[in-house]
């Protein structure tokens, strides 16, 4: 016979919530020093598309290099949440989907006993007409992760459906999933069965083990996205590092700085070609502020006005001093000839 796993219970959300801002503090670290992996990094740690975050970026938060704030967005949408809970048959029945029977909250933080390193807090467990067993709610609110466009037709943002395995895998007795995204005034309800979801659980498993296994403890960096969050992070970390003497790189880095040259060549000859068409294109305008095709306007001039402040003039009047600033940017500089040497490659071509 299987072995349905029974979660543990690691605290009462409103209960700890009364208790001073310093000692919830110290609660909620205390969950990252034991490495346990709340369900809301899912989408970071396995790098899907749609997530703000990475393996970079969550293994930073883990090591206190970043810290992770709570946006206006998740402070309201907490206030939204039992208000959309009590309505949620009006959301189910506007995307024709079936009606619940029963909805309940729940204010506990758990923990699975089958993969110790999971966490997480539900919005609430839902029966729904049709379905056997009871499900989870889960409730998004938050604009400034999940915009319109990753719900349109039938899409779900898979950072929300990768959280939402993890919870199905916290909770082996639950037999699907609702999500609720509640975007700017617009509902998109969605309903997926544990088998529906099974890849997502394998999925998640797999990658939070391999994180903590091959990064977290024994504190290897995972390689940095190109995101903008990791672009941030490395530039305030290393941003206040001057060091004047040289390191020794290892000399793997050789690869990556050849590519690095090679991807800038290819950015650079691909941006010639882009603005090759852009004048076509202007050529086919021939000074006419609209093109048409079959009578639809399918290509328009637009004149852009700016202003800019004559810096000579500025200085003449003796004011240049008083509202300048100086700033600093980081720049890569490569020595073509030094790295011919070290790689035996010469630079590359794309």
């Amino acid at each position: 016979m299987k072995k349905i796993y029974t979660p543990e219970k690691l605290v009462h959300i409103p209960t700890l919530k009364t208790q001073p801002w310093k000692e919830q503090a110290e609660y909620w670290k205390s969950l990252k020093d034991l490495l346990l992996i709340g369900a809301a990094r899912a989408g970071g740690i396995c790098d899907c598309e749609g997530s703000f975050n990475s393996p970079f970026y969550e293994f930073c938060d883990y090591n206190g290099i970043v810290e992770r704030k709570k946006t206006t967005g998740m402070y309201m949408g907490k206030i939204m949440e039992d208000a959309l809970r009590k309505n949620l048959n009006d959301f189910l029945k506007a995307d024709k989907l079936p009606v619940s029977v029963k909805v309940i909250n729940d204010n506990h933080l758990y923990r699975s006993t089958k993969n110790p390193f999971q966490i997480g807090e539900i919005d609430g467990w839902v029966w729904l007409e049709g379905y056997d067993g009871v499900g989870i709610l889960e409730i998004k609110t938050s604009n400034s992760f999940y915009g319109p466009v990753q719900w349109e037709g039938d899409k779900t943002p898979m950072p929300v459906k990768l959280q939402v395995a993890q919870y199905l895998n916290i909770h082996p007795r639950a037999s699907f999933v609702v999500i609720l995204g509640y975007i700017n005034g617009t509902s998109k309800a969605r309903i997926f069965t544990r088998e529906e979801m099974a890849e997502n659980i394998e999925l998640v498993i797999e990658k939070e083990r391999e994180f903590l296994e091959k990064y977290l403890i024994p504190g290897n960096l995972p390689d940095p996205s190109g995101s903008e969050r990791d672009n941030k992070v490395i530039m305030d970390y290393i941003g206040v590092k001057v060091v004047k003497d040289p390191i020794q790189l290892d000399e793997s880095i050789v690869g990556v700085i050849l590519e690095y040259q090679k991807i800038g060549k290819y950015i650079s000859a691909m941006g010639k070609q882009r603005d090759a068409l852009k004048n076509k294109l202007w050529l086919a305008l021939d000074g006419h502020l609209t093109g048409m095709i079959k009578g639809k306007p399918v290509l328009t001039e637009k004149e852009i006005f700016t202003t800019r402040i004559s810096v000579d003039l500025v200085k003449k009047a003796g004011k240049y001093d008083e509202f300048s600033t100086k700033s600093s940017y980081k720049k890569l500089g490569i020595d073509a000839k030094y790295l011919k040497l070290v790689s035996g490659k010469a630079d590359p071509q794309t």
